[in-house]
């Protein structure tokens, strides 16, 4: 370490750290590469149907609104960069067939098996809460509720006493806090 730079990156060193994942694989920053639109009626437009998605509060709307237009094409972009690149984890489909596996496996799981039940129903807690309404309504038309109730009523003794029957009832909450 130098004495110009910091410890930290965040403390004002040099620059960002390299995110590495698991096998190794580096994260590249994002690009975009769509111009923002100079007619500032077209990029609200854009931005009204991304925030109209995103099921909001009055205030959180009205806030979103009042950023400035830099602001809010790079919040369009990120969103549009989301929807075109969607992560596994993201898509409704992959919760359906998580849930309908786990739904089907009736045996005694070791500690890491539960963990990872409990990490997936965890995660789709979140996703139902956080993602966009298209999540959602995709989730209900896959009869993700109905998966979702039938394996609350046949699950067994020590998975109702595990954190895994709390977060599917957090997800039933999640689904019942939408405007759907």
């Amino acid at each position: 370490m130098t004495g110009k730079q910091g410890f930290c990156w965040c403390f004002g060193g040099s620059r960002p750290p390299e995110i590495t994942i698991e096998f190794g694989h580096t994260l590249k920053p994002m690009t975009l590469d769509i111009p923002m639109p100079t007619d500032e009626n077209e990029l609200n437009e854009k931005f009204e149907k991304l925030v109209e998605e995103l099921d909001l509060d009055k205030p959180h709307r009205e806030a979103l609104f009042n950023l400035p237009p830099e602001k809010k094409w790079q919040i369009y972009c990120s969103k549009k960069w989301d929807e075109d690149n969607p992560s596994t984890a993201t898509w409704s489909d992959f919760y359906i067939e998580s849930l309908k596996k786990l739904s089907t496996v009736c045996i005694q799981f070791n500690d890491e098996h539960e963990a990872s039940r409990s990490k997936l129903v965890e995660n789709l807690k979140t996703a139902l809460r956080t993602q966009p309404m298209s999540f959602v309504v995709r989730f209900i038309e896959l009869n993700g509720l109905q998966i979702i109730l039938d394996f609350l009523s046949n699950m067994d003794y020590e998975t109702t006493q595990s954190s895994v029957h709390t977060s599917m009832i957090g997800c039933i909450k999640a689904l019942m806090n939408n405007s759907v």
